[in-house]
């Protein structure tokens, strides 16, 4: 960091950016993705990845971690003990809960003082956390997500405000031809990725009474029902209280405001003073504030590059750039680490068989949804991994768009053509295709992928929902299929979360489209638990080419992202293309926490 900023760097200034979308609330448990990104900027984990790398763990709230034998097992040998041992967490003691703002909260609500000081983020913060989404009662998705994350976690031990013990479950596996017993191989990353929650805020009333009075039971939070509906109508939802680098300062229906926290013990976490958020409802209001320069960011829509080109001749951006060089904009264009797809429900019976989902993803033109829709700014793709994974499968063949021969696949299925549409048993083929609402370019694919089924006999209707109306009926598993997209993991992947069947049935869980397969369980099973590489990109590989046959997924691209940003804004760059700066960098996305507005004192 030091030679990226140099000696000479002063904190100061101000950073905008943009959000689409008004969040509902800002709830620690919301289920939409831009809430997790700004509690983010106020929350610390034990440890977080490496800038530009992705296996390797710096410290963060915990000074270190440590992987020690568990009591009565001192005698194992280093090996045995990386398997079998417990996590001792030792944390930093110069963390503190910033005072709740009032000013960001609802004017009827009226706060106790003990709101308003600073209390020292500790280990039963971190417990309280895992206790409350571990809380059979809480069926946020993101509740759901988390849980399956640290099941298999046995015991959480504070040992004291700033040390704790994780143990994790042993299972009976087989590593080199022995069976041994093993937790799971990446419970590393999944301590280093838990988080404290504010005990001081969450177990309180704004009066500063207990919502639970006889909370002495350290499974309280766990198990508590009343807690938990209480939880997940908190009189703080409004608000982010914070221990990271930011405050949130000040709020509105169309902006957030964050401080930079005076009181975080890493400077260099928060590189402007503030960091200002417009809020607007589609991406071209977005670009429409930052061609009048009220943004630093842009992320173009494809179908705004014309009009880009327009404006980079247009009067004003001449009048802007001569005021001053530093409004001139830049751009960079990349991979992102996302994939877009239809997802069918496999659990409806006219989506059970796989070879009748293949011939839907043969009816799809992908390249010409890539082309008309997304102005060629995607790639195609035929899996889940991001294409420089060493988890991809060289040797699946990717289905290709070919509709007479996915005719002949419907009628081998037993669909007929009855007046231009097919038919089995007297059933049209008809369904619903939901999708988000908000999203220009999610409409223009629905209606894309409606007219290239209808050419072929399948009455495809596109169902268009708003925010939490398409999250709620994806969460209840109530549809036909979906558009939608998710984030990528680097190696290792996760891949139990999206495509084990423990939770194909279960509301809320990230298997939306309730896909079970018996092998591809094993091989889920068979990753958690293992330790060598080498083994465990075949078993990715192999599982590939088992969602390739089955296709639970019509996998559509992964976007190329074009943001635009002014050059007032330093560090914008991509890791990977700057071995000198972070040597052995991997990550091809531009890293926004090291963002800066440059500003002349």
């Amino acid at each position: 960091m030091p030679e990226l900023l140099g000696q000479d760097f002063l904190i100061q200034g101000m950073q905008k950016r943009g959000i689409i979308g008004k969040p509902e609330n800002l709830h620690p448990l919301a289920f939409t993705s831009k809430v997790s990104q700004l509690w983010d900027l106020s929350t610390r984990w034990m440890g977080r990845s490496h800038v530009g790398k992705s296996e390797e763990i710096a410290p963060a709230l915990a000074r270190r971690i440590e992987l020690r034998p568990r009591k009565g097992q001192e005698d194992l040998s280093h090996e045995a003990t990386m398997r079998q041992g417990e996590f001792w967490v030792f944390m930093r003691d110069d963390i503190f809960w910033q005072p709740i703002n009032p000013s960001t909260l609802s004017p009827d609500i009226r706060l106790n003082a003990k709101f308003l000081k600073p209390y020292p983020v500790t280990a039963h913060d971190v417990k309280f956390y895992l206790d409350t989404i571990m809380n059979p009662h809480i069926q946020t998705p993101s509740a759901i997500a988390q849980r399956e994350f640290y099941a298999d976690v046995e015991d959480f031990l504070v040992i004291d405000d700033y040390t704790f013990v994780v143990r994790w479950k042993l299972k009976d596996v087989v590593i080199d031809e022995v069976s041994q017993r093993a937790m799971r191989a990446d419970s590393l990353s999944y301590v280093a990725g838990l988080r404290p929650f504010p005990r001081f805020v969450y177990q309180y009333a704004p009066d500063g009474k207990k919502i639970v009075g006889n909370d002495s039971d350290p499974m309280t939070y766990r198990k508590h029902a009343v807690w938990a509906e209480v939880f997940l109508q908190h009189w703080s939802q409004q608000t982010i209280i914070s221990c990271g680098d930011w405050l949130l300062e000040a709020r509105s229906p169309r902006e957030f405001l964050f401080r930079k926290n005076p009181f975080a013990a890493d400077s260099a976490g928060a590189l402007n003073r503030y960091l200002h958020f417009t809020i607007r409802d589609t991406p071209l209001a977005l670009w429409h504030a930052f061609k009048i320069n009220e943004l630093d960011t842009c992320i173009l829509a494809p179908s705004l590059k014309t009009e880009k080109e327009s404006f980079l001749n247009s009067p004003l951006y001449l009048k802007q750039t001569a005021q001053d060089p530093k409004n001139e904009i830049g751009s960079l264009r990349y991979e992102d680490k996302a994939f877009f797809f239809i997802g069918w429900n496999c659990q409806n019976p006219l989506f059970q068989d796989a070879k009748l989902r293949r011939a839907l993803t043969m009816a799809m033109d992908r390249a010409k949804i890539v082309d008309q829709y997304l102005g060629g700014d995607a790639v195609t793709i035929n899996g889940p991994f991001m294409r420089s994974s060493p988890s991809i499968n060289p040797s699946i063949t990717t289905i290709p768009f070919d509709p007479f021969l996915a005719q002949k696949k419907f009628e081998e299925l037993g669909w007929k053509d009855v007046g231009g549409i097919l038919h089995k048993d007297g059933m049209p083929f008809s369904f619903a295709l939901t999708y988000y609402a908000k999203s220009t370019t999610a409409r223009l694919i629905a209606e894309g992928v409606a007219d290239q089924l209808r050419d072929i006999g399948i009455d495809c209707r596109i169902n268009g929902l708003d925010g939490l109306d398409y999250e709620s009926r994806l969460s209840d598993k109530q549809f036909d299929a979906y558009l939608g997209g998710y984030s990528q993991n680097n190696f290792p992947e996760n891949i139990r979360q999206l495509w084990h069947s423990s939770s194909a049935l279960r509301k809320g869980s990230s298997n939306m489209v309730g896909f079970a397969n018996e092998r591809a369980d094993s091989i889920i099973d068979a990753v958690d638990y293992c330790f060598d590489r080498e083994k465990k990109m075949e078993l990715y590989r192999e599982f590939g080419a088992i969602l390739a046959q089955e296709q639970p997924f019509t996998f559509l691209y992964t976007p190329i992202t074009h943001l635009l940003y002014r050059k007032r804004l330093e560090n914008v760059f991509i890791p990977k293309d700057h071995q000198e700066l972070i040597p052995g960098a991997i990550l091809g996305q531009p890293q926004s926490r090291l963002f800066y507005v440059h500003t002349t004192p």
